[in-house]
């Protein structure tokens, strides 16, 4: 049985948020994601063929120490202001988060690509649930929030 979207937002989600969480071969269609910058494929498939075994290990030097090359930040903050966990980007997606009736786990940033990713699997999943017209909140996620991340 093929994956729904919203299954696919959450394993992506749950890769950028916890790397091993998931095995490997499970994210091997990422690369093939046609939304996705390019320089996140790239990171994603250095941390994939790096990691042997070890995903968070190679997570942590795909995305958080990049030895020769800048780094990958995953935050969407780093790319509208320069800055990780700006306030003014916070501040915008509060009421995305309010609308969909959750927020990122203690000590994830609201605007990390996978917070933001299962926040759109969350819309999806209301919005198939008949709960209220979330297409205006999802719309502005996609064209906002996530936009920092995709071509």
């Amino acid at each position: 049985m093929a994956a729904s979207l919203t299954d696919v937002l959450e394993a992506l989600g749950e890769l950028f948020l916890v790397p091993g969480a998931f095995p490997k071969e499970t994210f091997a269609d990422v690369l093939n994601t046609p939304w996705a910058r390019a320089s996140l494929k790239e990171g994603v498939a250095e941390m994939l063929a790096a990691g042997g075994d070890d995903l968070p290990v190679a997570y942590t030097g795909t995305f958080l120490i990049a030895s020769g090359r800048p780094t990958l930040h995953l935050e969407a903050s780093a790319f509208r202001t320069g800055r990780l966990r700006d306030e003014g980007v916070l501040a915008g997606l509060e009421p995305l988060y309010g609308c969909a009736e959750v927020h990122p786990a203690e000590g994830i940033p609201e605007d990390h690509l996978g917070s933001l990713l299962l926040l759109m699997a969350q819309f999806l999943r209301l919005m198939a649930a008949g709960r209220g017209n979330l297409e205006g909140p999802a719309r502005q996620l996609l064209a906002e929030p996530l936009g920092p991340f995709a071509d």
